[in-house]
Order: structure tokens, then sequence, then C-alpha cells
């Protein structure tokens, strides 16, 4: 198991579901589409990363899954629609626990 994420998750924008009512089976190999902006004058480029995690109660949170995308691989223009690839996963998850999605555009030592 990876261990605790708060530190990562800290340096990551962090979307946090409501706690589950009951044991949920996270099974699968998630998916996430973004929509993605560069300034004035720039281009999209870099690396994302996407992390699945589950946030027990009293704070720690476990990576269930992740995934990086370059985009400089790519030629997008100032925007960009895509989808982040995140590796398959099987946990449950316990009731009581929250399920978040952190995005950010590194992930040590990746």
């Amino acid at each position: 198991m990876p261990s605790d994420q708060q530190g990562e998750d800290v340096r990551a924008a962090c979307f946090d579901g409501a706690p589950l009512k009951e044991d949920t089976l996270v099974l699968g190999a998630p998916t996430l589409e973004v929509e993605l902006s560069a300034e004035a004058g720039q281009r999209v480029a870099g690396n994302l990363v996407a992390r699945l995690c589950a946030v027990a109660p009293d704070g720690e949170s476990t990576r269930l899954s992740y995934g990086v995308l370059n985009l400089s691989a790519e030629q997008w223009g100032a925007s960009a629609h895509t989808t982040v690839y995140l590796n398959y996963t099987a946990r449950i998850v316990p009731a009581g626990y929250r399920l978040r999605v952190a995005v950010s555009r590194d992930y040590w030592p990746i």
C-alpha cells in the first residue's frame, strides 16, 4: 500500500466526495476527463497527474490509483480536452471514508 498521501495532497487541487454510506468496492481502471487552458500566448504543455485516493475520517489519504499524462507529447493549442487514464485498482473503501481526486503537475519521483 502506498504511504499516506496527505503530503502530496497539499500540493494538488483536491476534489472530495461525500462520506460513503457503506463499504464500497472500487474496481477497474478509472478515467478523468479534463478541460485545460493556458494563459494568453501560451500553449497547454507539461505533465498532468491524477490520483484517486480514499480519505479516512482522521484525514489519512490512501492512494487507490494514479495516472500520468504527458501533455507535451501532443500538439495542443491554448486549450485542450483530454482524458487521464489511471491504473487498474481493486479495493474496498470503508463506510465513512471519502473518495478524493487529486490533480497536480508532478508526483515525485515521476
